[in-house]
């Protein structure tokens, strides 16, 4: 779906290993849990966002399920007001979706050019793509 829409598509999945993985986390989710609940309960002089973020059981899910599909599904929002950058130039929208290098070009070029229009369009019209449901944001 993707590639259909941009055309080649580029996730730099093998230098960035903490981003994407085919692998669900070797956690104990009982223990991660007690400490979301913990945080939750406990009041802070700063806000404490979850990520993803989700409610407790919808975490837990998350976090058991390797095929897991949000509750609280809703379009994305990061799309049009979030630029990532990682430390080599490369811009993303998501999950390392190489979009362009601002060390190569200018990040107006990269953020306003045919790959990245296209993804956002093709966002706009599906509102959630399957890789959504493991996006942290």
């Amino acid at each position: 779906m993707i590639e259909d829409a941009i055309g080649e598509s580029t996730f730099f999945r093998s230098d960035v290993d903490t981003y994407c993985s085919d692998a669900m986390p070797n956690i104990d989710v009982s223990v991660l849990e007690a400490e979301l609940r913990a945080l939750e309960a406990a009041e802070y002089p700063f806000r404490v966002e979850f990520h993803p973020p989700l409610p407790v059981p919808e975490m837990m899910e998350f976090y058991r399920n390797p095929d897991f599909r949000r509750e609280t599904a809703r379009p994305c929002t990061l799309i049009s007001s979030y630029a990532f950058v990682d430390p080599r130039g490369r811009l993303y929208p998501c999950l390392t979706l190489d979009m362009g290098n601002v060390f190569e070009q200018p990040f107006e070029d990269v953020w306003n050019g045919r790959k990245f229009r296209a993804f956002r369009r093709l966002l706009r019209r599906e509102q959630r793509l399957p890789l959504c449901e493991r996006c942290p944001a």
